[in-house]
């Protein structure tokens, strides 16, 4: 089903993305969900008129049995030169999408509109314009005076079912997901393979594991009262797909950030790491 959704990005083919999705499927982006053709048509129309037809360097693409997980590098033209040769014209983008083999469900798109401003030299009030207004979010106030016996999230609770994944994959997860989750910054550097691939979409280049220990220490210290959440996770062997957000106190009240990281392990260690701020 991916080959569908890109074809409207890369070659303007609406008419079957809207055939392929049925009058309950919706689409997915920056925290807003877009039901039926009249809005979901404006949005691809959208796109395609700021950023023109795309191209796509995949970087790891899931299929299962009714869904679809990617990760790539979008290329737009910028001046009829496509180049990703520092990133300058390019930027992060992932899709999850639910379907039957026939028909499209879900399609969550994950990309970082500060970023994207960046490629297309927009101002954000010029994105603005085009970009789906986010739905209204209730959010939960959070007691940091957790009770004893709170069991939180994490990888190898969700992912307690699926039988395929290795015990050492899960040891991995877990150890990772500590590192945002209670901020222990120690194991990155042994978590990380030493030559790992960081991309954040946030930044033009690859982070070193010294560049990406600030990075985290900083978005850290950044806000209050903040509470990792781990959504969704799927692993493909040594390939793991992970939604998960952050809540906080920021300038304008209690906020709520989204995340879709692609991870590849290698010997129990992630050596590739991309991760959208969406």
């Amino acid at each position: 089903m991916f080959n569908t959704v890109s074809d409207m990005f890369t070659k303007g083919n609406i008419a079957s993305l809207n055939k392929a999705m049925l009058h309950s499927s919706y689409w997915a982006q920056s925290g807003a969900k877009l039901y039926t053709p009249t809005q979901q048509n404006q949005c691809w129309l959208s796109w395609l008129a700021n950023t023109g037809m795309l191209s796509f360097e995949l970087i790891e693409q899931v299929e299962q049995t009714n869904r679809s997980l990617v990760m790539a590098n979008a290329l737009v033209d910028i001046e009829g030169h496509s180049s990703n040769s520092d990133h300058l014209a390019s930027f992060l983008i992932g899709f999850d999408i639910e379907h039957n083999g026939s028909n499209i469900k879900s399609i969550s798109l994950n990309v970082d509109p500060a970023r994207l401003c960046q490629v297309l030299k927009q101002e954000p009030a010029t994105l603005q314009k085009w970009w789906p207004k986010k739905d209204p979010l209730v959010l939960s106030d959070l007691d940091h005076q957790i009770h004893a016996n709170t069991v939180h999230a994490s990888p190898s609770l969700v992912l307690a079912l699926d039988k395929d994944v290795s015990e050492e994959t899960l040891k991995c997860l877990n150890k990772w997901w500590c590192i945002h989750q209670q901020g222990l910054l120690g194991d990155i550097f042994d978590c990380y393979t030493t030559d790992a691939v960081i991309e954040q979409s946030e930044y033009a280049v690859q982070l070193s594991l010294l560049d990406y220990f600030k990075h985290v220490a900083q978005a850290s210290v950044s806000c209050e009262r903040a509470y990792c959440q781990l959504v969704d996770i799927t692993v493909s062997k040594n390939t793991a797909f992970v939604n998960w957000r952050i809540e906080a106190d920021g300038q304008h009240g209690r906020t709520r950030q989204s995340f879709f990281s692609l991870l590849k392990m290698a010997k129990d260690k992630v050596s590739h790491q991309y991760t959208i701020l969406s």
